[in-house]
Parts: C-alpha cells; structure tokens; sequence
C-alpha cells in the first residue's frame, strides 16, 4: 500500500510481512510527481452499458530511469473490459488493475486506456 498526500513528494510504503513478521516501513521524498488523471471521454448508453476514456500523465523529475506502477480502481461495475490500451496491464482483482511503466530521466509516460462496463 502507498500513501501520499497530493501536492507533496513524500511516499510512505507499508507493506505487511504476514504471520509473526510484523510490517515493513520505507518512507521518503520521491522526485517523481503525482500523476495528472483526466477523464477524457465518458458515454453512458440506454441499454445497460458505460464507456470511459482516461488518460494519466506521469513526470520524473530524478537524474535516473524509475519504476511506476499506476493503480487504478474500476468502480463503476465488476463486469468491465479493457478495449484500447496505450500500455500493457495486469488484472489484480474484479476491480483493480496496474499499469507498470519506466519514466525516463526527466522525461514523461502518459498512460491511456479505455473501459466498457455492462450490466
């Protein structure tokens, strides 16, 4: 799990070790900025179905390559498919996916894709 507040550079990652291992804590000030999210389309039909495009913009401010991994929660409905994506994703649960991606030194990877929802 991280937690951050918007508009700061600080992350905090917890991560729970299981069983008697307690938790681990790593903490710091990150010159990667919080991502730009925009709802860039959003359709809603009569017969029971959603459609949305987002777009999400991530900079790296840091002398070196980094890491990402953009969470991203679909909570419109559980039944959803990914029909245009501009990176690679995993599925981690019925209503969440991640998108890993590698920002370059002082560079800049939007992520865009677009969901359809039925029910």
């Amino acid at each position: 799990m991280y937690a951050c507040r918007r508009n700061s550079s600080f992350l905090a990652q917890v991560t729970w070790l299981g069983g008697n291992g307690g938790v681990q804590i790593i903490s710091g000030y990150s010159n990667v900025r919080f991502p730009e999210r925009t709802q860039t389309d959003f359709r809603v039909d009569t017969r029971k179905t959603m459609d949305e495009t987002i777009e999400i913009k991530i900079r790296n401010h840091k002398d070196e390559k980094v890491k990402v991994i953009v969470k991203e929660n679909l909570y419109r409905r559980t039944t959803w498919e990914i029909t245009q994506k501009s990176h690679p994703f995993e599925k981690i649960d019925s209503r969440t996916i991640r998108f890993p991606v590698e920002v370059d030194k002082d560079g800049e990877v939007t992520i865009k894709y677009a969901v359809h929802y039925s029910w």
